[in-house]
């Protein structure tokens, strides 16, 4: 099927123009939300289009967005009618084609689901919802809090990143943590980064899960569908519990163990219930920070400095592995990333993988 950005013409809430606003003036949800005397939550609320606008708040917005408290209210009023007109299965044939069926279905995330009837009902299951009008609102949500909105992976396949997103959430679900633990995490990292010098996924793979589930992380793989270029998410699902979902993009050692990094980075650094999705697009601060942890929890910090000054031969970078503990194909990756090395040397050092090795 046609995959394609899902922007349904027949939905448009206030809260679109809201956020335009918001955006081109820089405010904050939370400083708007002080602003109109109301709670974070009733705005984000109003945003996605789950709640109606009041007369205080269309005035309240007039005040301080612009425009007048009856356009306001007859932006919400047009809106409320645009939802009762919707035709359900026009708008249903319009959303599956934005999503990555193909391998939706390859990968056994819809069943055996082969009619079209049959594909909707298990998609609509698959997010855990009821109707396309109820995934728009929720999954909306859901993109609005992530941290990667500013890089290209948002405005490509945001239905395939959803997909990815989901089907990690139905992995974390069925993986029973102790509560979250920050400390507890914090000190498995010497455990975690042991494990770099193991060239089995199926090795390693069950010892980070149980390493991670100790601490109140779900730690889960899924592959990215066609239109999504994930490499790692991070994020809190509630009830004490956070997970951490990699997509084995890239298929190497190097790649793999700074992308598991950085999604711990950002669930030690950044707990403030954001959902954070890498794809190589450092959006903003948080994500430089996540980076720089990444890189020293992988490089001890007392062998850091030597690292540019390393000769940069196949002996030398196995030599220093050996002293930092970890494999020499990480090493290999800093080094290119500090472009001490071209991306085409010494890539026989780094532990290629195939998601047959990782199943």
């Amino acid at each position: 099927m046609k995959e394609e950005a899902f922007s349904p013409k027949w939905l448009s809430p206030p809260g679109d123009t809201i956020a335009d606003l918001m955006k081109e003036r820089s405010v904050s949800l939370d400083s708007l939300a002080s602003r109109l005397a109301c709670q974070s939550f009733e705005l984000q609320d109003m945003l996605v289009g789950e709640t109606r606008l009041t007369t205080r708040l269309a005035g309240a917005l007039a005040e301080h967005l612009g425009g007048s408290k009856e356009f306001w209210l007859r932006r919400d009023s047009l809106y409320w009618e645009d939802r009762e007109k919707v035709d359900i299965e026009s708008a249903s044939t319009d959303w599956l084609q934005t999503l990555p069926i193909r391998d939706m279905r390859r990968w056994g995330w819809l069943g055996n689901a082969s009619t079209k009837e049959e594909i909707l009902s298990s998609c609509l299951a698959f997010f855990g919802v009821q109707d396309v009008l109820s995934w728009h609102l929720r999954y909306k949500s859901l993109l609005q809090k992530a941290a990667f909105r500013t890089s290209p992976t948002y405005s490509s396949a945001s239905a395939s990143v959803l997909a990815w997103l989901r089907q990690g959430e139905i992995q974390a679900e069925r993986i029973h943590c102790a509560p979250w633990d920050p400390t507890g995490l914090e000190r498995s990292l010497p455990a975690l980064r042991k494990l770099t010098r193991q060239r089995l996924p199926s090795s390693f793979l069950p010892e980070i899960t149980c390493i991670c589930a100790a601490n109140g992380v779900a730690f889960s793989l899924a592959r990215c569908p066609s239109g999504c270029r994930a490499s790692g998410a991070a994020r809190f699902l509630g009830s004490g519990k956070a997970s951490i979902t990699l997509s084995f993009r890239y298929l190497t050692d190097d790649h793999f163990w700074f992308t598991l990094f950085h999604e711990i980075g950002h669930l030690l650094l950044h707990s403030d219930k954001s959902l954070f999705i890498e794809d190589g697009a450092a959006a903003d601060l948080r994500e430089s920070e996540a980076n720089g942890f990444a890189s020293c929890t992988l490089i001890p910090e007392e062998l850091a400095e030597e690292l540019p000054k390393i000769p940069t031969d196949r002996l030398s970078v196995r030599a220093f592995a050996r002293r930092a503990g970890v494999s020499p194909g990480i090493v290999v990756g800093q080094l290119q990333h500090r472009k001490q090395l071209r991306h085409n040397e010494l890539n026989m050092l780094k532990v290629h993988y195939t998601w047959g090795d990782c199943g």
